[in-house]
């Protein structure tokens, strides 16, 4: 049975919660202190937008953006998904200097468009020596899909030396029976290891449903397999993964949801040991979830990212219902200094109402929630002083025009007045290639640049009809660099 069908539709917002967020909305930019989250001009000044945004595009099509990522000299790999490849997706890469400005000696004038055989782009990272790692999926064998893995050096040509040609298909079918049993592996997150090796993180669905996991391989630096572990969290649960963290001494930790009951999903994580194996006893595993016995519970919560803070935490994000929703959880290290278990941050206050003890819920849904696949696209990241950025994209209810939104979290997981008068939340349609502010914006990835300034990727509709990829960066009231992006 597909995994959504499992789930009840989402919940209702109350009335007076939906004119708190459409007056949010109204209120823009005014609703912060002078500076804090504006759009900064000097970021791209001579772009192809108003200054503070360029849009990253191959022509009359629609591109959507994935992901960025930062070198070590503070410029910037921007990753989109393009239409029109062999089997559905094309790899577009986009590089900037920190500034935003195009750098000329990547690609072809900043630019590399690749036909990697990709159905899908998902994510992508760059690795301890510049080389640039893009994941999606890829045809399988018996109409399936597996994980791909595509690496470019860091000017943004093929890297040859990674599987010969610079991509791989990998997946976890198994052929050992007389009947093989063919999996659709769907790769959703990337990370690497300061040794060059590839660790990827997706879902792994039987055709019938039945068997849902959490997948996690591991790639040599020349692309061959090294290892590959399929999960749940917690004993006989569907589950789901969408992202992949580093842990200390070589630990990873797996973030996604997991099907508690036929109509229950909560945020799920993992630790997976350096060998890539996992506790027979669940000791390693924790499932959080947001609902509460009566009232205002949610039961569909999907994770979607998930951030390293400071102290051996993780901020976990997604949707509860379809809203906005962000917890923390704690790693806890065994006698070895090793990770070992996972529990719940009960410092993390969340909106400080005992209906989401420990968690925080804002009163606005995303638009881009994959409850088919238990995913939602919600990013996160962490600024130097703990406060929480949440990115995504909001409808508004009575115009239907669609803005990148940005919540801005306290450390202890409320919500930050200072940010946003009204649900701490601010609202951006990027400039159109006339000038003129789309009427179609998200953000689908956040992290922060240099002085703690949120660094942001988005797709945006253009005055032409089609979408485009955007990028922008905004001020910040902090002025020291951030440590834990």
């Amino acid at each position: 049975m597909p995994f959504h069908r499992l789930l009840l539709p989402a919940l209702p917002i109350a009335a007076a919660l939906a004119a708190a967020a459409a007056a949010a909305a109204a209120l823009l930019p005014c609703a912060a202190r002078a500076g804090d989250g504006d759009i900064d001009p000097a970021f791209a000044p001579t772009g192809n937008a108003l200054p503070g945004w360029e849009r990253l595009y191959f022509g009359a099509q629609d591109e959507h953006g994935v992901a960025a990522a930062r070198n070590a000299d503070g410029s910037i790999i921007v990753c989109l998904s393009v239409p029109g490849g062999t089997d559905g997706a094309k790899i577009g890469l986009f590089k900037l200097d920190a500034n935003g400005h195009r750098v000329s000696a990547f690609g072809s004038s900043g630019q590399v468009l690749k036909d990697a055989a990709l159905k899908t782009v998902t994510d992508m990272t760059i690795d301890a020596q510049g080389r640039i790692v893009v994941v999606g999926t890829t045809p399988g064998p018996g109409g399936t899909e597996n994980f791909g893995v595509v690496r470019f050096n860091p000017d943004g040509s093929d890297d040859t030396s990674f599987a010969g040609d610079g991509g791989v298909s990998i997946g976890f079918d198994d052929t050992s029976g007389a009947i093989p049993t063919y999996y659709q592996d769907l790769a959703r997150s990337v990370a690497t290891d300061p040794d060059g090796k590839v660790v990827v993180a997706g879902s792994i669905f039987s055709n019938d449903g039945n068997d849902v996991r959490w997948g996690l391989i591991r790639l040599r630096e020349d692309g061959s397999l090294d290892a590959r572990v399929a999960g749940r969290y917690a004993q006989n649960q569907k589950a789901v993964g969408t992202k992949v963290l580093r842990l200390p001494n070589g630990h990873y930790l797996v973030v996604g949801s997991t099907l508690v009951a036929a109509d229950d999903a909560d945020f799920g994580a993992r630790i997976v040991k350096p060998s890539l194996t996992v506790d027979s006893s669940y000791s390693d595993a924790g499932s959080f979830a947001f609902d509460v016995a009566a009232g205002d519970g949610s039961l569909s919560d999907f994770a979607s990212d998930a951030a390293l803070a400071a102290g051996g935490r993780v901020v976990l994000a997604g949707v509860a219902s379809t809203r906005i929703a962000a917890n923390r959880i704690l790693v806890l290290a065994d006698g070895s200094g090793n990770p070992a278990t996972l529990a719940l941050d009960t410092s993390f206050v969340g909106g400080g109402s005992p209906t989401y003890a420990y968690n925080y819920v804002s009163a606005l849904s995303s638009t881009d929630v994959d409850p088919g696949h238990g995913t939602a696209r919600t990013r996160v990241a962490v600024r130097s002083d703990d406060s929480i950025l949440l990115s995504g994209r909001f409808t508004s209810t009575s115009t239907s025009e669609s803005s990148a939104m940005l919540t801005r979290l306290r450390a202890d997981g409320s919500e930050d007045a200072d940010f946003a008068a009204l649900l701490a939340t601010r609202f951006y349609q990027a400039p159109t290639g006339a000038g003129s502010a789309s009427t179609d914006s998200g953000f689908d990835d956040v992290l922060v640049d240099g002085g703690s300034r949120p660094l942001l990727v988005g797709t945006s509709r253009d005055n032409t009809g089609d979408m485009d990829g955007v990028v922008t960066r905004l001020q910040s009231d902090l002025i020291f660099a951030d440590a834990f992006e």
